[in-house]
């Protein structure tokens, strides 16, 4: 393999650590909601339950194959993903749908060195996540 089809490589596995372990947060807030939901009465429809039982399996199958081409290293990524999952949460219970907070943590993020420059968001995607602000409207905090 050459060099350039080695870079591909690397950025495409790169880019796949990155979807599964944000799967695996989102398999984590599943549970955490279904959990929280029956801890305090809470009725889930069965029509959501289904859905989320689709969503979790769906995840479950895809993590699991990630995980097998990376052996010995599930636990890591357990753990890696539930720590982004409870970075996301804090985050949303720091900002609460308020764009320009958000915008201020991401930037504040952004000062950090990054360790992978292969996911890093282009300005293309930052204008486009972003243009509610940039296009002066931040009135939709829900």
């Amino acid at each position: 393999m050459t060099e350039s089809e080695n870079k591909l490589v690397y950025t495409a596995n790169i880019q796949r650590a990155f979807v599964c372990t944000v799967m695996w947060a989102l398999h984590a807030y599943i549970a955490n909601m279904v959990n929280y939901c029956k801890a305090n009465n809470i009725t889930i429809s069965s029509f959501e339950k289904s859905q989320l039982n689709i969503i979790d399996r769906a995840i479950r199958n895809i993590t699991i194959d990630y995980r097998q081409l990376n052996n010995g290293r599930s636990e890591a990524f357990k753990r890696y993903a539930n720590i982004l999952a409870i970075t996301v949460q804090e985050l949303f219970s720091r900002t609460d749908g308020d764009y320009m907070t958000m915008f201020k943590f991401y930037n504040y993020v952004k000062t950090f060195p990054t360790t992978r420059k292969e996911i890093e968001p282009t300005a293309s995607e930052e204008q486009d996540a972003f243009s509610v602000i940039f296009n002066g409207d931040n009135s939709n905090n829900s």
